[in-house]
């Protein structure tokens, strides 16, 4: 791959550290900075990489963050370990033992065949990321909440560890999964607990919420979950899912 896609290239980047690539259909999913650029060194030691949705995103004129946001707006916010609830279980099983043993179900055909286990390493992560970062406000348990992440205003840094997931595409889904941008998404607190929810939010922050969020002037998103570089690859306009939703809103 490295011969056929970089090496035409290497001529012409002397002197270049930063690599800007906006690839196209399939080659969404390659990690660029695991290429070899030698047979010593692999593209992540030379260059720092960029990726675009699309050439266009080369035109966008990032947004500072509003003058008037307070520290607290703008300082990283870490959301990790959520309080995902447990569904009820028949009354026959024996449910506390069930639940300590049930394995996370993050793929199907709808949101309904998914189950998102505990995940209490990420409180560890959050609390290390807090080390880091004095400022940085660190929501676990029942407070990562999907309203939190959405009244969120420009953090800094933004870090999610989670469990992330996307939906198969199936011609008998309703016609509302049928767009990649509802099949894709992260799992927050409440989660398992959705269909229970009558009023607010459910737990479920879809790609297409997260394009909605205010990340203008955000420097750095991390999605600490597995799945979230998975979705419905188009040509010309990238991969649809978590990784395009998050770039739109900044």
């Amino acid at each position: 791959v490295s011969a056929r896609l970089f090496k035409p290239l290497q001529p012409l980047l002397k002197g270049v550290e930063h690599l800007l690539i906006s690839p196209d259909g399939l080659l969404n999913l390659i990690p660029f900075e695991a290429l070899p650029e030698s047979a010593e060194h692999y593209l992540l030691e030379r260059y720092t990489i960029s990726y675009l949705t699309s050439g266009r995103d080369l035109l966008r004129r990032p947004s500072p963050a509003p003058a008037s946001a307070s520290a607290k707006a703008t300082a990283p916010l870490v959301l990790a370990d959520p309080l995902f609830g447990e569904p009820p279980v028949p009354a026959q099983s024996q449910a506390p033992t069930i639940a300590l043993r049930r394995r996370s179900v993050t793929s199907g055909n709808e949101l309904k065949d998914v189950y998102f286990a505990p995940l209490f390493a990420t409180a560890h992560e959050a609390r290390t990321i807090k080390t880091l970062f004095k400022d940085a406000s660190v929501l676990t348990g029942a407070q990562a909440t999907e309203a939190a992440l959405k009244q969120a205003q420009s953090p800094q840094l933004l870090h999610i560890a989670t469990h992330g997931f996307f939906l198969a595409d199936t011609t008998s889904q309703p016609i509302t999964q049928l767009n990649p941008l509802l099949r894709s998404g992260l799992a927050l607190a409440q989660a398992n607990l959705r269909r229970q929810n009558t009023t607010g939010e459910d737990g479920i922050l879809t790609a297409l919420e997260a394009a909605g969020l205010n990340l203008w002037g955000t420097r750095l998103v991390t999605l600490s979950a597995c799945d979230t570089g998975l979705g419905e690859v188009r040509d010309g306009e990238g991969v649809y899912g978590l990784r395009r939703a998050f770039t739109l809103p900044g």
